[in-house]
């Protein structure tokens, strides 16, 4: 059984939502934290947006876990009241709220992926992070990237060395407009048989930087 879809807008998670909803709990511990008021508080705008931003990937993940414990507690009941009856539980009601189950721990695990690789990425070199969509492949293997992947990445460091030296960071713009072009077309082997990367400088406008992908 594959386990490798993702609630990938927000649709599907409504449709998941409207099928299994999440329990109420009278403590709201089935509820995703909300930062106090009083702590927001203590933050300048600058500090604010930051942590918007670094709370993304943690809260998104921490949302699908909590939306988990409608299958599961469903799953428990069903069970409970089984043993209750002494009868069997229903195959088919049980399959698919197992199903249910393994949609939410693909999708959580698809993005803890994305994350991973986005730190080493950002680790090279933080304006990597902006080709992590990019480097997804079918089949790892067991590792973090694809083989194909891995020899993508090598390419794109040939061709821009200064990602991996201690030297001030290229400018955006070139990398930007460089590596996207790159991406998009094929691979070719150089005169001395060193890959590089055919790329051809297109007239796109340049960004303000990458931002990390959950």
């Amino acid at each position: 059984m594959e386990c490798q879809s993702m609630l990938q807008n927000s649709r599907t998670r409504e449709h998941m939502m409207s099928i299994c909803p999440r329990p109420t709990l009278p403590d709201r511990s089935s509820e995703t934290p909300q930062i106090n008021p009083s702590i927001l508080s203590l933050l300048n705008r600058k500090q604010e947006k930051d942590l918007r931003s670094a709370r993304h990937v943690p809260r998104v993940l921490q949302d699908e876990v909590l939306d988990m414990l409608a299958p599961a507690m469903t799953i428990c009941e069903m069970a409970e009241e089984a043993l209750e009856k002494a009868e069997p539980v229903d195959p088919m009601e049980l399959r698919e709220w197992s199903r249910h189950l393994i949609r939410f721990i693909g999708s959580i695990n698809h993005r803890l992926t994305l994350h991973h690789r986005c730190l080493v990425l950002g680790a090279i070199n933080p304006q990597l992070k902006m080709v992590v969509s990019k480097l997804s492949g079918q089949s790892t293997q067991g590792m973090l990237f694809a083989e194909d992947k891995v020899k993508l990445l090598k390419e794109i460091i040939v061709r821009f060395p200064q990602l991996t030296e201690e030297r001030p960071r290229m400018p955006w713009r070139g990398f930007h407009v460089a590596t996207r072009a790159a991406l998009r077309r094929p691979r070719g082997i150089g005169r001395r048989g060193t890959a590089v990367l055919r790329v051809e400088h297109s007239q796109e406008g340049g960004g303000q930087g990458p931002a990390e992908q959950p």
